[in-house]
Parts: C-alpha cells; structure tokens; sequence
C-alpha cells in the first residue's frame, strides 16, 4: 500500500520525530512509505532512514506546499495520506480535493485548540479555523493525540469527529539502542549524584524558569544536579537565572541533542513544567528510559501519561513549592521499572496501528 506521510519541517522536536517514528512503523508492516517533508534547516542532518523514500519540498511555509503536495497526490496516487498539525492538515486536505483525489486522509492535531484558535478577530487562528471547518468534512480521521484534546475540539468545533489517537513510542527500538548508547562527557563529572533532568524548546510555555526555581529550592535539603536539554529564544534569559540564583556548576543548560535518549538513562528523575503541551512524548520516552516522572498537571497529557498522579509525580501548574517537594518525594521514592512501563503500553506499535486502522478502515 502506498503510503505518504506528511511533516512540515524536520527538526529533532515532537512532531516531526513522531511522525518519523509512524513512517518506520508503517514500512515495518511492508507499506511502501515516503515521507514528505516541507523544510529542513541548515542545521539538521537528516538520519538515514532505511526502507523509505524521503521527499523535501524545500518549503518554509506550510502554504507553499499546496501545488507539490497536489502534484505528488497526483502522480504517486497514495491509498493514504498521514498528515500533522492543523495549519498542514488544512493544505493537505485542500490537496486532495483539488486533485480529485480519493486517497484516504488522516489529519492529527498535535497543539491544544485553545492556543491554535485563540478568540481575536482577524488573526491567523480565525483563518485557520474557518478553514478548519470549511475542510475537515473530507478528512476519514481526526485525530487527537490527548483524550482531553478531543474534548476540548469538541467545544471548538461542535459534532467533529476528533478521536484519541497516540503518536508510538516503539519500546523495542529503545532496548535495541539501550546496549550501543555511550554515556555523554557530562556525566562523568556527576556520579553518585541523583540528576534531574528536562528536555524540550528553551520557550516560555516550557517553564523551564519554574524548573530551575524548584531546583535552587530543593538544594535546600538535598544533594542534586539539572539538566535542560534544548535551545530556544529564552536560552539567554534561563542562563542568566541560573547565574542570578548561584546555580552555575549545579544546573546546566545542555543545548539542543540530536539523541537525548543516552542522557535519560544516565539520569533519575524526569521534571515536565510545561504550562501547555499536546502529548508530551519526551515524558514518555524518559519514562521508558527509567526516569521517574515529575510533572505539571498542564493541559493536555500529563495527566493521561501519569494516570491522574496514580504513577509518578503530577502537581498543580505553577507551584513550584510542591513541585521541588515532589522532586524530592521521586529522589527518596524513585518508581519501579514496573510501574514505568505500565504507562507505555497504549503507545506501542500495535495498539496505535490498530486505532489507525479501525478509524480508516484498512488493514495497517
């Protein structure tokens, strides 16, 4: 069956490793798979994918990939078209009504509703919303990727068809990796200290300032080291907070990691203070890694990962006094690698392929 699935951009980030992570799974199965990607900065390197053909569009604009994604409909013919984040769903939706295609379209929402559609007038949000609704008649599965994401679409957009489906999180091709991983230089500074550890874009609604606030509070009674993984606009403005709070040689901002997996195993407690997220994958990979889990009960997916705070640490958003007491809770009373992998199993391969297939009715 051939297959396209869709990125805007390709960066080491949540939705285009996830969706990176659906092609492999989809070849895997013996589809034939290529994966359509809009940019991909200078930066980047793309990793060498085995077994799928990748297109780059060379696109930094959603809206500019409309013509090549109408021309490639047209000459691959695809049975389905994967596609991610709502300004792409709305290009590529367009694609296949103006090719006149029948290729089956499914279209997940990666960003709560209420931050891609906020209630101004005339903004990109209401655009995108009217064309939303314009649309999504032709899609044969909306996605979500939180079961509190569907609720909340289905306030936005009254009778849509919005169900829960999860990005995977294939647990083989972690142990695989688990055997060749190399410990990062850092760590060898940091032995026989317990280390907590963040991960994601360096911006505001990561709150990544409320981590390293939480973190100067818990040194007050225990022995630690931080880590935040990523890069972003507040890379500055953090670095000088860990300096105004006299962290340096205690926090570390560790820059953007083209693999963070090696760095979750080597450290013990994972900290999520986002004020928002969709479904935080990097919560669950460092899950899966052995990290025990501290984390904003944010909207949307914490809650969902940590079963209302039945495994793991969930505190209220913002208050970063329990959160460095919950830090400290998951540095004497680390979870069990038992009570870790329990949260992934509605991740795995099977259980997403198998509610792709049920919503699209074909064999995946």
């Amino acid at each position: 069956m051939k297959i396209l699935v869709v990125t805007p951009n390709f960066t080491y980030a949540g939705v285009p490793l996830a969706q990176l992570r659906l092609a492999k799974a989809l070849s895997k199965r013996g589809h034939d798979v290529e994966l359509i990607i809009g940019w991909v900065p200078k930066r980047v390197n793309l990793p060498n994918i085995e077994n799928i053909k990748v297109t780059v569009l060379g696109r930094k604009h959603v809206r500019s990939m409309l013509f090549d994604l109408i021309r490639l409909i047209k000459l691959l013919n695809p049975r389905i078209i994967f596609s991610a984040e709502d300004h792409l769903n709305a290009i590529a939706i367009m694609a296949v009504i103006l090719s006149f295609s029948k290729t089956k379209i499914s279209c997940s929402s990666r960003v709560t509703p209420f931050d891609t559609y906020p209630p101004r007038f005339f903004s990109k949000g209401t655009i995108l919303k009217f064309l939303q609704r314009s649309l999504m008649w032709r899609a044969n599965s909306l996605n979500c990727v939180s079961k509190d994401m569907v609720l909340q679409y289905k306030q936005i957009f009254k009778g849509s068809k919005h169900t829960a489906v999860y990005n995977i999180i294939d647990k083989e091709s972690y142990e695989e990796q688990f055997a060749n991983l190399e410990t990062p230089k850092i760590f060898k500074n940091l032995q026989e200290k317990k280390i907590i550890i963040g991960s994601g874009r360096l911006a505001h609604y990561k709150g990544f300032d409320l981590l390293i606030r939480s973190f100067k509070k818990l040194l007050a009674t225990e022995d630690a080291y931080l880590l935040i993984l990523g890069n972003g606009p507040d890379y500055v403005k953090l670095d000088l907070l860990i300096r105004e709070l006299n962290l340096v040689g205690k926090a570390f901002l560790v820059g953007e990691v083209k693999d963070p997996i090696n760095y979750y195993v080597n450290s013990d407690i994972f900290a999520l203070t986002s004020t928002v997220e969709g479904m935080p994958n990097v919560l669950i990979e460092a899950m899966l890694c052995g990290c025990t889990p501290v984390a904003f009960n944010c909207p949307t997916g914490p809650r969902e990962i940590l079963e209302d705070g039945a495994i793991g640490y969930l505190v209220p958003p913002g208050d970063i006094n329990l959160f460095s007491k919950s830090l400290a809770k998951a540095i004497h009373d680390p979870l069990p690698p038992k009570a870790l992998n329990k949260c992934i199993e509605s991740f795995g391969t099977n259980s997403v392929l198998k509610k792709h297939s049920e919503n699209l009715n074909e064999k995946l």
